[in-house]
């Protein structure tokens, strides 16, 4: 299983664990049906048939992807948010400033606990 997104690691595990054990993409969903499709999680042989497939046929969209994917759920952001009430889910993590900021934000959590 792969995250196309940049996930802090402890968010990812959550959410794998707790929406895609039986499907092949959880894909975070805004509540007017936005989805994060660069933020979800796929199973990778399946999706990489998939994209196969699709590519094969000159289409490299990713909403196609998830169009033609089984088992896809989409996850409300209210849930993620009872995992995660800040939604650094989506944190983007390109430098090494936006990763110092992210861990120090994990940990000052980890000690509210």
């Amino acid at each position: 299983m792969s995250a196309s997104g940049v996930l802090p690691i402890l968010v990812y595990l959550k959410v794998k664990r707790s929406f895609l054990l039986p499907l092949n993409a959880a894909v975070p969903c805004w509540a007017n049906g936005r989805m994060e499709l660069l933020d979800g999680v796929y199973r990778s042989t399946s999706t990489a048939k998939e994209a196969e497939a699709l590519i094969g046929q000159g289409d490299y969209s990713v909403i196609s992807l998830i169009r033609t994917l089984t088992n896809v759920r989409h996850v409300a952001i209210d849930q993620l948010r009872k995992l995660d009430p800040d939604l650094d889910t989506f944190a983007n993590i390109i430098s090494r400033d936006d990763l110092i900021m992210i861990i120090s934000k994990l940990k000052a959590k980890a000690g509210t606990c």
